[in-house]
């Protein structure tokens, strides 16, 4: 995984194993642990090691002092999602499209997750569906 790491020198890219990633995000984040793009990169690292439950943790905790950092509300939907959190992973994308009505991939996030809920009715997907088809004409199906 390589890892990019801002500060005066200019950027460096450092590779490291996958099985090395979270411990290094996680010092990072320790670190600077508002740094949005950090978390994300934990929160993402965790997963691949399959930990979902603490890379969802890991951007709840972030989530609280920063909740305006669309970027990282939509990488913490995506964790839930995997993580089977739908509830709050659809909760998570419903205020994230509703910030930013015009991005189709966060509107198509939503009903991703939608598309997972097993208590999801056909008439609710399918009116979200629509939205996303008038929101968007000209995106990408």
């Amino acid at each position: 995984m390589a890892i990019r790491i801002r500060g005066r020198a200019p950027l460096k890219v450092l590779f490291v194993p996958l099985s090395r990633a979270a411990e290094c995000f996680r010092r990072a984040q320790t670190a600077s642990p508002q740094h949005a793009e950090t978390t994300v990169n934990f929160g993402r690292a965790l997963a691949h090691e399959g930990d979902l439950a603490a890379a969802a943790d890991s951007f709840r905790e972030v989530i609280t002092p920063i909740p305006t950092d669309d970027k990282l509300r939509c990488a913490s939907g995506e964790i839930l999602t995997e993580a089977e959190q739908l509830n709050e992973a659809e909760a998570v994308f419903r205020a994230v499209v509703a910030n930013h009505p015009d991005l189709p991939a966060d509107h198509s996030s939503l009903l991703i997750t939608l598309s997972f809920q097993p208590d999801a009715r056909q008439a609710d997907l399918l009116a979200e569906h629509r939205l996303w088809a008038q929101r968007h004409p000209h995106a990408p199906a």
